[in-house]
């Protein structure tokens, strides 16, 4: 089972049954469970049209840099701000409840190896821009064989896992690419453009392998298993091939008639010379097809996991983060509300301790609510009451009224 590590923001539950849940919960009357209802639809129809305008300028800002686009411009793209396009992302992120990547985290991920037993390097100077964002923490038991055959136990490791990772790149220019000797036609990425990726559980020691410029090598371990056994079965063939030069050369200056002769002795050395040399050319081969091999069958491995890993990509990726952040937006006010509603009137830290507790008691859940960023959404919506520090809920009737001339006066018909 998955351990949850350090509490977060984020609500591990939909807006919809939270709403239902409350108005189920029996501390409003029927008359005021069914205004709550009411009042929901409302707050969220008013964060969807935020969300939504939010949405259409990312995309608008995104659009030269996208690299799946299928339209055409209808002109050229002047005075795109990708500094505003990163900071409105950045934005949606944090009220989606997601964090920035620490330094530590990622070079944790560059120098440990839990799961992947490899060497792992990424380019970051490839970048142009890069944003890393994670939310939710979690310590998985993860089973793995290792050893050799016989030798071979299955053992198990925990695994800190981060529930939703997001990555944003924009690669540099093609001439950088083209200065150090690497063919912008043969990259597996478009210079230029900004790729925006979207994973779920993902190693904390391990989310390296997702940047798409990484490069796979095997450790000294790994290598000392090829070399070793290499050295072992090679050398009586190599002995074999040294013995057998003479014979060879002579073999050699006979057929290019530099030197007389050609006995049957001097022929049949040459001719076991030659095989010699191909068996060991053969046997390097081999040993190289096998390294190879090895390398292929774990970025085999390392595809199939990311396609069930990944969960959108670019253009996407702001949808589904934007949808993220209106859910987060709406659950933060409402619950704020209902709490002030049902429970009456508190200040700030009472009402933080109160909406924890009810989470803890009645949902299992453990999280620190944002009361700062809760009670600043139902301010600007002008649904509650401050009289010194103590907060009010605006009476249903009247937070429904207020919420429905704001959605009234959203667009100006004369404008």
């Amino acid at each position: 089972m998955p351990v949850h590590g350090s509490v977060e923001n984020f609500i591990p539950f939909r807006r919809a049954e939270l709403v239902e849940f409350c108005a189920d919960e029996g501390r409003l009357d029927d008359g005021d469970a069914g205004r709550f209802r009411t009042l929901a639809r409302l707050v969220s129809a008013l964060y969807h049209h935020e969300f939504h305008e939010r949405l259409e300028r990312l995309k608008a800002a995104f659009a030269p840099y996208d690299p799946d686009a299928d339209t055409r411009a209808l002109g050229e793209a002047g005075g795109i701000d990708v500094g505003a396009l990163v900071e409105e992302f950045e934005d949606v992120l944090l009220r989606a409840n997601y964090e920035k990547v620490s330094e530590a985290d990622l070079e944790l991920a560059l120098e440990e190896r839990s799961l992947i037993q490899f060497d792992v390097r990424v380019d970051f100077d490839d970048f142009q821009d890069m944003l890393l964002y994670k939310r939710g923490a979690r310590s998985v038991p993860v089973e793995f064989r290792k050893g050799i055959w016989p030798f071979r136990k299955t053992r198990t490791m925990v695994v800190e896992s981060f529930d939703r990772l997001v990555m944003l790149l924009r690669y540099k220019d093609a001439d950088y690419f083209a200065r150090r000797d690497r063919k912008p036609k043969k990259l597996p990425f478009e210079p230029g453009k900004m790729y925006v990726q979207l994973f779920k559980d993902i190693p904390r020691a391990d989310f390296e392998v997702l940047f798409p410029n990484v490069r796979i090598g095997m450790t000294r371990k790994h290598k000392a298993f090829f070399i070793v056994p290499a050295l072992g079965a090679g050398i009586p063939v190599a002995i074999k091939v040294v013995v057998s030069l003479a014979a060879l050369f002579t073999a050699i200056s006979i057929f290019l008639g530099l030197e007389k002769g050609g006995d049957a002795a001097a022929i049949a050395g040459a001719t076991a010379g030659l095989t010699a040399l191909a068996a060991l050319g053969g046997y390097l081969f081999r040993q190289y097809a096998k390294y190879k091999g090895t390398i292929t069958q774990f970025l085999k491995g390392m595809t199939e996991q990311l396609f069930f890993k990944n969960i959108d990509s670019n253009t996407g990726v702001f949808r589904t983060l934007i949808d993220e952040a209106e859910e987060e937006e709406g659950k933060e006010a409402l619950l704020a509300y209902y709490h002030l509603l049902a429970g009456g009137s508190a200040t700030a830290s009472d009402l933080d301790r109160r909406i924890e507790k009810w989470f803890a008691d009645r949902l299992d859940a453990k999280l620190d609510f944002e009361i700062e960023d809760a009670l600043g959404k139902l301010e600007k919506l002008e649904l509650v009451r401050r009289n010194g520090e103590v907060l009010e809920a605006l009476p249903l009737p009247d937070a429904i009224r207020r919420a429905d001339e704001i959605w009234d006066g959203l667009y100006d018909p004369d404008a």
